[in-house]
């Protein structure tokens, strides 16, 4: 069985040596240590991910505290390496006695946002009020400051693992309400340049993380217009923190197929007359050969004293969802952009598809440009097959080269619409579920270097 698990938690808020805290905190580490009687999968942890808010203040001496209050106890009770535990900043990680009158108030123009994150010294200044917190990831996880978002593959049991950490946070604090109070949300900025290049980095990793401290929502709305569509078409999940509230959400919408989920707060402050102030946190585990992922929501019980499954939230205190959503594929090349000439060709071509041909043979020898006129053609009858464009090569193409079998053939277009298919070794049985896969779907196949084939 392929299988992950992490650890998802947030908004610790380190402030002093509080009873209370020692109390919940040494709670939630023996909650961990007693994981599998959660469940058997929580066994083995592969990463924690932490989305903000070690400090409350952005003090170093909050910092040192944090770390031997929580994270080494973190470390050693779920066994998971320094390296492979993930912390981005949240809005109580910033010094604001730090921030640099440069970038103290709003900025006015997207243009102003861009220069933050491309110029050397804008990024230095941006960069300043986080000085003790990013030592402080430096010592707890050996991870240097990003350059820009922090981008980290790991390969864990075949697969590739991508965690995009993100600061959310660098903008906060600057805008003031009524009595100079500080109004964060829609008032925040992630900054496009800072996920572009890090979004490329990660592109072909086969589980993508994006994690930040705010929920999208905060963002200022000429930010979020930018910044979500990356994170919602290229990730398949999105943490985040700062809400104190648990929960888990699964989407499929015009951005895509994806899961957000918070964190709630692992420690803000203890109240036992206002239940607004429960503690929640979550184990997530994905269970790559069924598709299927499950997030664990645990919460803490004042009345007992202990932490238990978040019942409240969702029944028995686990949500289950798929992990991926087969998208419709797109996989035929587009033509040559100086494709021209075959006009004829094509109109006569469609004709056929016209009266109700199904399958289309271009033949001829070598080079005469047959791949390109199957590009364009397929451009233009992919709005008549809306379940999906395949492309299969065939290979075979020199005496060096191998033909693709047919059950390869056959498994490449079975995988093309689900992923976690389990294939047959029979022949037989094979063929039969290549048939069901496109039983009842407009699908274009071109298989190059044989046929096109219409189902």
């Amino acid at each position: 069985m392929t299988g992950l698990t992490w650890i998802h938690l947030s908004d610790w808020h380190q402030e002093g040596k509080k009873f209370d805290r020692k109390v919940v905190g040494d709670a939630l580490i023996a909650d961990i240590k007693n994981r599998k009687a959660i469940h058997p999968d929580l066994g083995e942890i592969d990463f924690i991910i932490f989305s903000g808010d070690a400090a409350n203040t952005g003090q170093t001496q909050e910092y040192d505290d944090s770390f031997n209050e929580l994270f080494q106890p973190l470390l050693i009770a779920s066994g998971v390496d320094p390296k492979r535990l993930f912390i981005v900043p949240g809005n109580h990680d910033l010094d604001r006695g730090l921030i640099p009158a440069a970038l103290s108030k709003l900025p006015t123009s997207y243009d102003q946002i861009e220069c933050c994150w491309i110029e050397k010294d804008k990024r230095t200044q941006l960069f300043q009020p986080f000085q003790a917190f990013y030592q402080f990831l430096s010592k707890c996880t050996g991870h240097n400051q990003p350059k820009f978002a922090d981008s980290n593959i790991m390969e864990i049991r075949g697969e590739k693992i991508a965690i995009l950490g993100i600061n959310s946070a660098w903008m906060c604090a600057r805008n003031r309400g009524r009595g100079k109070k500080i109004i964060d949300q829609g008032f925040l900025y992630v900054g496009e340049p800072q996920i572009f290049e890090p979004l490329k980095l990660i592109s072909n990793a086969n589980i993508k993380i994006a994690v930040l401290h705010h929920p999208l929502d905060w963002l200022a709305p000429l930010d979020l217009s930018r910044v979500e569509v990356r994170l919602k078409r290229k990730c398949n999940f999105i943490l985040h923190g700062h809400g104190h509230k648990p929960g888990v959400s699964e989407i499929n919408d015009n951005f895509g197929y994806y899961t957000i989920i918070p964190a709630g707060a692992c420690y803000d402050r203890r109240d036992p007359l206002n239940s607004s102030y429960t503690f929640s946190y979550n184990f997530v585990h994905l269970d790559l050969d069924t598709n299927k992922g499950t997030v664990f929501l645990r919460r803490w019980s004042e009345q007992n004293r202990e932490w238990r499954k978040d019942d409240e939230t969702c029944p028995e205190g686990q949500f289950i969802f798929s992990v991926f959503k087969n998208p419709i594929p797109h996989q035929i090349p587009l033509p040559p952009q100086d494709f021209i000439g075959r006009d004829e060709d094509l109109k006569e071509i469609l004709s056929h598809f016209d009266n109700g041909e199904t399958m289309i043979v271009l033949g001829g020898l070598g080079g005469i440009g047959k791949t390109a006129l199957a590009y364009k053609l397929a451009e233009k009858l992919k709005d008549r097959y809306p379940d999906g464009q395949i492309f299969v090569d065939l290979q075979g193409n020199s005496q060096s080269q191998k033909p693709l079998e047919t059950t390869e053939a056959m498994g490449q277009i079975i995988r093309s619409f689900d992923r976690t298919a389990s294939l047959p070794k029979s022949k037989f049985e094979l063929a039969n579920l290549y048939r069901s896969t496109l039983d009842g779907r407009r699908a274009l196949l071109l298989l190059d270097m044989l046929s096109m084939i219409i189902k």
